[in-house]
């Protein structure tokens, strides 16, 4: 009986080890840079440029909620999932003088999806971007 509860905490140990490394070794991985966008430039003001930004996040993805980036920057991201695989796709709003232009990044362990969202929200924000802009694309 003491060899059975030995062995058992033996496996229980080492699964906990194993999960944790796993855990260790996905957050190191999943945040590869797939691929980078800028956007032209874009008569908008700031609050005109978070307006497009959100605007398309929610065309796009309507089930997701966009999360805020740190504090210094303006810009959005939001999860997307692949099986196992997880990809960031973000939206920052670049400042340059008397407009601004987006980048847009997708970073993760699932490019397969992350690519063509990147692709999708480029699109979509230079639709929007163009029109509050008051701009033809």
């Amino acid at each position: 009986m003491g060899r059975l509860i030995g062995t058992v905490f033996f496996l229980l140990s080492f699964a906990v080890a194993g999960c944790s490394a796993i855990h260790r070794a996905e957050e190191a991985v999943a945040d590869i840079e797939q691929g980078v966008e800028m956007t032209p430039a874009y008569a908008l003001t700031e609050a005109q440029a978070r307006t497009v930004v959100l605007s398309a996040f929610r065309d796009g993805w309507p089930d997701k909620t966009p999360e805020p980036l740190a504090q210094e920057t303006l810009g959005y991201e939001i999860m997307l999932h692949f099986v196992i695989d997880r990809e960031r796709l973000i939206v920052e709003v670049m400042p340059e003088a008397d407009a601004v232009a987006f980048r847009v990044t997708n970073r993760g362990t699932a490019p397969v999806v992350g690519v063509p969202a990147r692709e999708k929200m480029v699109q979509l924000i230079r639709q929007k971007a163009a029109q509050a802009a008051g701009t033809a694309l």
